[in-house]
């Protein structure tokens, strides 16, 4: 039954448990019924409204929305799993009316069907033919035959067949709500953007992230990223924007892949969403900025039982500071150090001096910390350290033909050098005699290995170093 809205308009408030401006009168929500639940209204009661990317306003754009999930299963679901034609009976619709009375019957006097028997595509949007108040108009089919998680996603766009269209995306497992994660800038205007699932999606459930530069409206010209990952844990980049800009974004999970989405309209991004976080309508933000720093140098040396990291970069006034990170192990590097930056612009050069080594292999990085959260690593360094203190780096040079062997100290004795193929077989031999003289040595591999991975070992002084190279 319509309702006269001008009250729900105007003098609704918002609170924890909002209730929001609509377009359907909201003590009549909409209702998701049909043959899959014995068109019972009790079991649809549940149905709640949304508004995407957006917390004022009762948009009929696809941003505002009714929403309801049934589990269909053939015993123990909300709804029985079954493959619904189409027609009287046997299909679904979409109603809202009050409790009882109305010349439909209650809950049926307003009702968003198909103008003929037909059945909807799951995970796609569809348009309604028909709105009736009229107890007219055909129930509209669906397969919901594959027992597991069926959303309704309905534009909120009032009591009429204009803009009346709706999305019905399929996941095996209930779908998983989003929480963001710490953001990181990658330089250029680029943002990374972390999200956190509730659980493992299904695989047809896809985590997007919806943005748009310098303006917050959401009604046009989005791009979109799919995420990427695994399990809980998931990441987005969006690409570079305009330096100094503002970009907003919210974060979605659909159905609908990224070239469907794409080839879509705004529209139908909008209710294609299954869920979404866009931080309670405001959207997130973030000033597109350069990177903190360019790393020009950065290197890493044994000296006295020490080591010794020295590296200059090219500063902006975006650069907070540093951190030193280390570890035995370069996959579980370690913040041990902060280093302030220096009072320059331009180029800065630093050095810190690590005494508490340990023998064997130390691994080293610097990280560079935006103002504003932006990062930017350095390489990672190793260095090794024997038992008597001294130091062999063994370089590759990706890509050539020159292996480079550093002494980091002088230790002067003579070295064995082989270089093992990927099935373990010797492909180079070598003896080095290092008189204290030559700290870097080149060893020209030569042409004749064929491009692959190899492992280099060097031993001598009761020493073995080995390092994996790509050449």
């Amino acid at each position: 039954m319509k309702r006269v809205l001008l009250s729900a308009l105007t003098l609704f408030s918002v609170t924890a448990n909002a209730v929001f401006a609509q377009n359907i009168f909201s003590g009549e929500p909409v209702q998701v019924v049909g043959q899959m639940n014995g068109y019972s209204t009790a079991a649809a009661a549940n149905s709640a409204y949304r508004r995407l990317s957006v917390n004022a306003g009762t948009p009929t754009d696809g941003r505002g929305q009714w929403t309801l999930t049934y589990n269909a299963q053939a015993s123990g679901g909300d709804v029985l799993n079954t493959n619904m034609a189409g027609g009287g009976g046997n299909g679904f619709l979409f109603i809202s009316g009050p409790a009882s009375g109305g010349p439909c019957g209650g809950r049926f006097n307003n009702k968003w069907v198909f103008s003929g028997v037909g059945q909807a595509t799951l995970n796609q949007v569809n348009n309604i033919t028909t709105y009736s108040s009229a107890c007219g108009g055909t129930d509209m089919g669906l397969d919901m035959s594959t027992a597991g998680y069926y959303t309704f996603v309905f534009n909120d766009a009032g009591y009429t067949q204009t803009n009346a269209s709706y999305y019905v995306g399929y996941t095996a497992a209930a779908p998983v709500t989003l929480t963001p994660g710490i953001t990181t800038g990658l330089g250029n205007g680029a943002l990374r953007v972390r999200i956190t699932t509730s659980a493992t999606p299904s695989a047809n459930e896809r985590i997007f992230v919806r943005y748009r530069n310098a303006v917050n409206d959401f009604s046009s010209s989005t791009s979109l990223v799919e995420a990427t990952g695994s399990g809980t844990s998931w990441t987005a980049d969006i690409p570079s924007q305009p330096i100094g800009s503002t970009t907003y974004y919210f974060m979605f999970s659909s159905t609908r892949t990224l070239a469907e989405l794409n080839a879509d309209g705004e529209f139908q991004r909008s209710l294609a969403a299954l869920r979404f976080n866009d931080n309670a309508g405001a959207n997130f933000s973030y000033n597109a900025s350069a990177l903190p720093v360019s790393f020009t140098s950065f290197t890493a040396v044994s000296e006295n039982g020490k080591i010794k990291l020295n590296w200059s970069a090219e500063e902006t006034d975006n650069l907070s500071h540093y951190e030193i990170e280390e570890s035995n192990t370069p996959d579980r590097l370690v913040t041990t150090q902060r280093v302030e930056k220096k009072n320059e612009t331009g180029r800065g050069s630093y050095s810190y001096e690590d005494a508490s080594v340990r023998r064997g292999a130390n691994y080293y990085r610097v990280l560079a910390v935006g103002k504003d959260g932006d990062k930017k690593y350095s390489q990672v360094l190793r260095v090794n350290i024997g038992t008597a203190g001294k130091g062999i780096d063994i370089l590759p040079s990706s890509g050539s033909e020159t292996l480079v062997i550093r002494f980091n100290e002088i230790a002067k004795g003579t070295y064995q050098l082989n270089v093992f193929g990927n099935s373990g077989e010797m492909v180079y031999s070598k003896r080095i005699v290092h008189d204290g003289t030559d700290q870097t040595q080149l060893i020209q591999l030569g042409k004749a290995l064929a491009h692959g991975l190899y492992r280099v070992q060097l031993s001598g002084l009761n020493e073995r170093f080995t390092e994996t190279i790509f050449k």
